[in-house]
């Protein structure tokens, strides 16, 4: 009987590995024929736009199942018991983090395989692993802030395991010191609140499901007769979410850590004697389920995400104009650099407390003589709409501060338009 019940959870758990992988891949699918997703990854796309559009679409998919399996060897290398590894690896699959990673062009599909093959390495005790662990460390200098990672993982997993503790201490320090003399900048700070950023429910492209986070937590608790065992994991995962309020893709390695309390707790459901065993199938099939909604949510998510076809062609439009700065929201900077090929006046990245008050300036003032000053200024020549602008991200009402000044046929000129962009041309831009 427990044979065949083995078997039985042996076919279940290649069912969900295979829908794993499945949801794993469907964003990048269900956006074949649209342009790519997002505007935090147009960042990132604007450094290797020499790339084709293939590589963009693919290479993220290719290095997240190489991610995956470089967990599950790890996962497994660490000590942990085969269905906790299993578990975590399929959690993570369909952990709307990692579906980010794996369906975005960002450098963290380069830095994820990094951190797990430098952990792996660490690991083993011959001396060549050793020093390619400390190559692999080193090299996580090259991705700015993250870098912190390298250092929190390293820590725990050293002071956790008691290995190498001195070298992994000083290595630490090394990264750390040398990430704040020489990488000041930090790409795509956070400025939302912290649940806004963590949590994919309320918002965040990169955040944890509330369904991961609850059996997470779950695991967490069920975890707690290890306390003394655990206690650095726990102060890894609680920095990591301190600092998930600071830098936007901080969750997307926070959720490393969720997925292995999230498997413990799956564990001990499906381990614990239940006194109904049908009471036992169907909690497991309802915590399978959400799990499941939650990344069927995020396939959806993605598919609907900006840009739209509209808005590149009205881009690529406008790439065929003369020069000249760009105006609009900075959540459209990058897609401007990057279809447009013209400098935005303001992007997510370059976004200042001046550019700001000038912006909140430009969008809602009805001053003719006050705008045609600061557009003066700022030497801009194009100013680019599109619909979520007009429908509460900018303005609320049709008319509302500049949209009322296009009125003036002797300062602007509309020239481009369809059902959901506009794109007009200052005519007393300074040459």
């Amino acid at each position: 009987m427990e044979k065949e019940l083995n078997k039985y959870k042996l076919k279940v758990l290649k069912i969900f590995a295979v829908l794993g992988v499945l949801m794993l891949t469907i964003p990048t699918f269900f956006r074949l024929w649209k342009p790519l997703p997002g505007f935090e990854s147009y960042y990132f796309i604007n450094k290797f736009s020499f790339l084709p559009e293939g590589a963009l679409r693919f290479l993220p998919i290719l290095f997240g199942l190489l991610s995956l399996a470089l967990f599950y060897i790890l996962a497994k290398e660490l000590g942990f018991r085969k269905e906790i590894c299993i578990y975590s690896t399929i959690l993570l699959a369909v952990s709307t983090p990692f579906m980010y990673l794996s369906n975005f062009f960002t450098y963290h599909i380069i830095l994820m395989p990094i951190l797990l093959l430098a952990l792996y390495f660490y690991n083993k005790e011959q001396k060549i692993y050793f020093a390619l662990s400390i190559v692999l460390f080193l090299s996580t200098l090259f991705f700015d802030v993250y870098a912190l990672v390298s250092a929190i993982l390293l820590l725990t997993y050293s002071l956790t395991k008691k290995k190498r503790v001195e070298s992994s201490i000083i290595l630490s320090f090394v990264l750390i010191l040398f990430m704040l003399l020489f990488l000041p900048q930090h790409i795509l700070s956070v400025k939302q609140y912290f649940l806004q950023h963590t949590v994919f429910e309320f918002g965040s492209p990169v955040g944890l499901a509330a369904s991961s986070i609850i059996l997470s937590l779950f695991g967490l608790m069920a975890s707690w007769k290890y306390k003394y065992g655990l206690v650095y994991v726990y102060l890894a995962a609680i920095l990591l979410s301190v600092l998930s309020k600071f830098f936007f893709f901080m969750p997307v390695y926070l959720n490393l850590f969720a997925v292995l309390f999230s498997a413990y707790a799956l564990s001990e459901i499906i381990n614990t004697k239940w006194e109904l065993d049908t009471l036992k199938a169907i909690s497991i099939i309802a915590v399978v389920c959400t799990i499941l909604f939650a990344s069927v949510s995020y396939s959806f998510f993605v598919k609907d995400m900006q840009p739209s076809g509209d808005a590149v062609d009205s881009l690529i439009f406008l790439k065929a104009q003369p020069y000249g700065v760009v105006f609009s929201h900075p959540d459209k900077g990058f897609w401007i650099e990057y279809y447009a090929g013209k400098p935005v006046f303001s992007d997510t990245l370059t976004a200042n407390l001046r550019t700001e008050n000038l912006s909140a300036e430009l969008y809602y003032s009805r001053n003719f003589k006050n705008s045609t000053r600061l557009l003066n200024e700022s030497k801009i020549k194009y100013i680019w709409i599109d619909q979520e602008m007009k429908e509460g991200q900018v303005w609320t009402k049709p008319e509302q501060g500049l949209l009322f000044l296009f009125v003036d046929a002797n300062l602007f000129k509309k020239i481009y338009s369809n059902d959901e962009i506009e794109a007009w041309q200052y005519l007393k831009a300074p040459e």
